[in-house]
């Protein structure tokens, strides 16, 4: 799984430098360059200048047009991108780097569900509940399964133009579990898994796909679903969306619990 991360920045400066315990490997070609914690080479420094991309630690320069950065045994690793000034977040993968027109592209490869955990811990409230969650794994594996094809340089982006996804959860953290209690499990029609479209927060409506996105799924189901967690109005609604009237969507009278008012 390719996910191409940092993007909204559009980094023309960016620094990899290791976890606290583990070593990095920096290739470029046929070079090397060891990534230690604690040496002279403990982070480097890329800069991009036109489609070459420009990699500086310690005592090495490289100019190349692709960098990759990965553990010892070439195998998927922890490390850290930072952007100066905005940011540093931990990933853990293959890190995979190329600079075009002037900006650096930062592709992490990571394991199916690491990226499912991750995408869960960014695109879930704090507070849901546990099934929640495991919904939640179940239809952003969906999507990593079957919504390839919007990127021309990764299979997805770290925004919600795809889904968010950010650091890694704890291996214990509620994140992680859910998506480990649903591994494996995808949405599929007609026998083949498709790519779920979901929003963060629904406000208490549902909605059916092509209303939200203008997007038509030919033959295929369309629910409108109960959300308990979410605040809910209820009644009958008339709304327009790009000239198309769309009414008569009931939402069953319920009640659900916001911050510290109950609603009806």
């Amino acid at each position: 799984m390719r996910i191409g991360v940092l993007s909204i920045f559009h980094p023309q400066h960016l620094t990899v430098a290791t976890s606290e315990t583990e070593d990095l490997v920096l290739s470029a070609g046929a070079r090397r360059v060891f990534v230690h914690p604690r040496s002279s080479c403990s982070a480097a420094d890329l800069s991009a200048a036109g489609d070459t991309l420009v990699m500086r630690c310690g005592r090495f320069e490289i100019r190349t047009a692709e960098l990759r950065a990965a553990a010892r045994n070439q195998q998927a690793t922890k490390f850290v991108l930072k952007i100066s000034g905005k940011l540093a977040r931990q990933y853990q993968g293959i890190l995979e780097v190329k600079a075009k027109n002037g900006e650096i592209i930062p592709v992490v490869e990571m394991d199916l569900e690491l990226a499912v955990a991750s995408v869960v811990l960014a695109e879930a409230e704090p507070d849901a509940p546990f099934e929640a969650l495991k919904a939640q794994a179940v239809v952003s594996r969906s999507y990593l399964v079957a919504g390839r094809g919007r990127h021309t340089d990764f299979d997805f982006c770290d925004l919600t133009h795809c889904q968010l996804l950010r650091e890694p959860p704890e291996a214990d953290g509620r994140a992680a579990q859910a998506a480990a209690a649903t591994r494996g499990m995808v949405l599929a029609y007609a026998d083949k898994p498709f790519a779920a479209m979901f929003t963060r927060s629904c406000g208490g409506d549902t909605r059916v796909a092509k209303f939200v996105i203008g997007t038509r799924f030919v033959g295929r189901v369309r629910f409108l679903g109960k959300t308990p967690h979410c605040c809910y109005r209820t009644g009958k609604t008339e709304r327009s969306r790009s000239g198309e009237n769309w009414a008569g969507m009931r939402f069953q009278v319920i009640t659900s619990r916001c911050g510290n008012r109950e609603m009806k």
